[in-house]
């Protein structure tokens, strides 16, 4: 089996462990609501593999959910996205919507999707997922040609062990410690018994969550 490098945030010289020309990462998710965490992941892993853009991108119908709660409207969650991110400083976060449920359904539809736009990062792509989905890119659509078309970023999550999966070697596990403990899941437990997300979300998200009255009667 092939190691896959393990990165943590005190890496000196992340260039030299994908290749120096990769400048884009796709970090597709529910973002059912956006946390700070998926935000610092964002920032973290721009500064750590010198990306030029992190482009967020919120599944339409995510096929690979098992669990059984009513994911939110997707114009509710692209709304959120962009209210988070609306205040950044940073102007390497963006958000890249399609309507189209098919296109991010599966990862390598996304990604073929991203390549009519953008021919020119064929070869150049970071694809972010965490613990939880790398354990499952097994089952995956065309999980073999994804990997061929992008480097794959692992964001561990502390509460997840990653399985042991035979993939290429260009797949990098990121540690980011400080977001333990920050999840989407976490935010909507909180909202329906009634605590805080301040130390979950940014205020606009949480202003946004109240005005709008989600997850407050969570199954």
């Amino acid at each position: 089996m092939n190691k896959s490098p393990f990165i943590d945030t005190d890496i000196k010289n992340p260039k030299t462990v994908i290749g120096s020309q990769t400048r884009v990462a796709l970090f597709g998710g529910t973002f059912d609501p956006p946390t700070i965490a998926h935000i610092f992941m964002g920032q973290k892993i721009t500064d750590l593999f010198h990306l030029d853009k992190v482009y967020f991108i919120p599944c339409a119908d995510p096929y690979h959910k098992s669990d059984s709660r009513q994911i939110t409207d997707f114009e509710v969650r692209y709304e959120m996205l962009r209210v988070a991110l609306s205040n950044m400083s940073s102007q390497s976060l963006s958000i890249l919507k399609y309507n189209d449920p098919e296109v991010t359904r599966y990862s390598i539809n996304t990604v073929n999707e991203f390549l009519k736009e953008y021919p020119e990062c064929k070869g150049n792509i970071f694809f972010v997922i965490g613990t939880d989905s790398y354990n499952d890119i097994v089952y995956w659509k065309d999980n073999k040609s994804l990997l061929k078309l992008v480097h794959l970023i692992v964001i561990k999550r502390y509460d997840v062990p990653e399985l042991a999966i035979n993939l290429p070697d260009h797949v990098v596990f990121v540690g980011l410690p400080s977001t333990a403990g920050i999840s989407s899941t976490n935010v909507r437990f909180n909202v329906k018994h009634k605590y805080s997300i301040n130390h979950l979300v940014t205020q606009d998200v949480n202003e946004f969550i109240v005005k709008h009255n989600l997850y407050s009667k969570e199954s």
